[in-house]
């Protein structure tokens, strides 16, 4: 099929995807502990040294119990394989995790960055913040981020609101920060 050009799907158990034409959405499903559905690109995105990158995701992150929904610019390395490790191997994703929000970076197959929605340092998207914005996880909602790689880079995330407005929730900070000596994601 044309979509297999463009997309790996790895499903385990009741895990399931169905398209919806009509809507325009990928619908994923999975049913029992241990599940699991991954949907990711085939294509590459050329990163140029110096200007930052970019993205929007379009999605819904309904909080369910037992359920954990990912979402962003992240590659799982071993989507080829049987069976996934669950470990995301490199990038910048956002997660609901049975009801915990977070914003996170993963270097080489580990998580290295976990910042839960208490503790995002611009706006904590609850209505206490300088901008007043609530996410409702429950609603559909564009995901957003600023990517500076250039090794120790910024790491701009947040969403974008109905007006078109894009709240950054957290900036992941790198260059000059004590205990960063390396790169904070592989690629």
């Amino acid at each position: 099929a044309a979509l297999d050009l463009y997309w790996s799907k790895l499903v385990n158990g009741t895990g399931s995807t169905t398209y919806n034409r009509l809507a325009s959405e990928n619908i994923l499903t999975t049913a029992a502990t241990g599940d699991y559905v991954v949907m990711q690109t085939k294509q590459r995105l050329k990163y140029q040294p110096g200007k930052s990158h970019e993205f929007l995701i379009t999605g819904r992150w309904n909080t369910e119990a037992g359920q954990r929904k990912r979402a962003g610019l992240v590659d799982y390395d071993n989507i080829g394989l049987a069976a996934i490790t669950n470990a995301p191997q490199n990038g910048v994703f956002f997660e609901n995790n049975a009801g915990e929000l977070s914003w996170n970076i993963a270097n080489n197959g580990v998580i290295t960055e976990h910042v839960t929605q208490a503790n995002w340092n611009i706006d904590r998207a609850d209505g206490s913040g300088p901008t007043r914005f609530v996410f409702n996880p429950e609603s559909t909602n564009i995901l957003a981020c600023q990517l500076e790689w250039l090794g120790v880079g910024v790491v701009l995330v947040g969403f974008a609101t109905g007006g078109g407005n894009i709240i950054y929730v957290h900036a992941f900070q790198h260059a000059s920060m004590p205990g960063f000596q390396s790169v904070y994601m592989r690629t």
